[in-house]
């Protein structure tokens, strides 16, 4: 247990300098509240990329988004028990990479319009529910391979330039 703190430590102080907050494979089953005291709000809002892949996690925090204003990409893949994206996501302005393969999604989470980029593969998704994703109109790229979608969502989603199922 020490030495996943101390890696989780260390990468914090790292993303002060890179921009990139990676925390994969640390085995968290909760983000540490420390890892927003080590980040003070002028590094906070520095971070334009956050991993939380590989770790044990059973939801996502809502001050990531909150926290991260700046964040571009985020990846919260192989988790296996996320099912659910809090709501400060949808509009967040600056993210146009969401990772969330993987996890327990059953549909599609209201998202962010500046989202380009998307990878729900292997979750539980069977069908489109909501309109929300047809008003993405920046969101270029879906993977959704792993998921039984039927031919008539396959059809919603074609209009992205480059769909996996």
């Amino acid at each position: 247990m020490a030495a996943e703190a101390a890696l989780v430590a260390r990468r914090c102080l790292d993303a002060k300098e890179t921009g990139l907050l990676d925390l994969s494979q640390c085995k968290l089953t909760a983000l540490p509240k420390a890892m927003f005291l080590m980040l003070p709000d002028g590094h906070r809002h520095s971070i334009k990329k956050c991993d939380l892949s590989g770790n044990y996690l059973k939801s996502i925090s809502s001050k990531i988004p909150q926290h991260f204003t700046q964040m571009e990409e985020f990846i919260c893949a192989s988790n296996e028990n996320i099912s659910k994206l809090p709501d400060g996501f949808s509009q967040h302005e600056k993210l146009t990479y969401l990772n969330l393969a993987g996890n327990k999604f059953s549909s599609i989470p209201v998202l962010c319009p500046s989202l380009q980029r998307l990878n729900l593969s292997n979750n539980l998704i069977t069908n489109l529910s909501g309109e929300h994703i047809e008003q993405l109109s920046k969101l270029k790229e879906v993977n959704m391979q792993g998921n039984d979608l039927g031919e008539e969502t396959v059809f919603k989603l074609g209009q992205f330039t480059t769909i996996l199922t």
